[in-house]
């Protein structure tokens, strides 16, 4: 595995483009929103990644300590949950990735 997300459109199965995980890590959790954000989680390097559709990196935030076992991104994407493998639910800001609480 190379950590490579590759994105097609549901309606058509089109491609759009190939988002690569920022170690070259697998990706285990990936979240989507419709405004165009992407989150990935990799217990490898213990981070959440966020993207823009067009590929650019917009935040990333360790989460060593407690492994990720769901995530996903609100309506609307203005926030990303993730909930742990200790029963731990964080609301994070999709912008910045800081715990809101």
């Amino acid at each position: 595995h190379d950590g490579s997300c590759v994105l097609h459109l549901l309606q058509k199965g089109t491609y759009v483009r190939t988002m690569p995980h920022p170690v070259g890590a697998s990706v285990e959790l990936l979240a989507l929103s419709r405004e165009g954000l992407l989150a990935m989680y990799s217990q490898v390097d213990g981070s959440i990644h966020l993207f823009s559709v067009n590929g650019d990196r917009c935040a990333s935030c360790p989460v060593q300590d407690d492994p990720l076992t769901v995530m996903t991104l609100s309506q609307g994407g203005l926030a990303l949950l993730t909930g742990s493998s200790r029963g731990r639910v964080t609301i994070r800001c999709s912008r910045t990735l800081h715990a809101c609480h």
